[in-house]
């Protein structure tokens, strides 16, 4: 089955990820689409065929929980937003091929793994 994945939902995870270990309230587009690829290729792997949905009006729906500075390249946390509200709005309802692939991205950049490494 083919799962479509918006973006807005990778740049979430990948926030999230900075969050809980680079203590950090913001991520890169650059490092978005890095990670969004990752996943991507996970998911292949698992045999589990995707498309991430691209698209600057894929974060309209998502202002009350991030702001994205496109001059910057920088998608920046709200501050009113916890860990905990972006993990049940971003990870909760993910499906689990995708979670798994998401947390397997993580593992491996936790491994040393850069998102470079991956996509070289």
């Amino acid at each position: 089955m083919a799962k479509f994945i918006g973006i807005e939902i990778m740049a979430a995870n990948a926030l999230i990820y900075n969050l809980e270990n680079n203590k950090k309230d913001s991520v890169t587009l650059n490092d978005v689409e890095k990670y969004s690829n990752i996943v991507s290729q996970k998911l292949n792997h698992m045999g589990c065929l995707n498309t991430v949905l691209y698209g600057v009006d894929r974060f309209a729906d998502y202002e009350e929980y991030f702001n994205v500075d496109f001059e910057n390249s920088v998608i920046r946390k709200r501050d009113k937003i916890t860990l905990q509200t972006l993990r049940d709005r971003f990870r909760m309802p993910l499906s689990a091929e995708v979670f798994v692939a998401c947390v397997q991205t993580e593992k491996d950049i936790k491994a040393g793994k850069t998102f470079q490494d991956e996509t070289e």
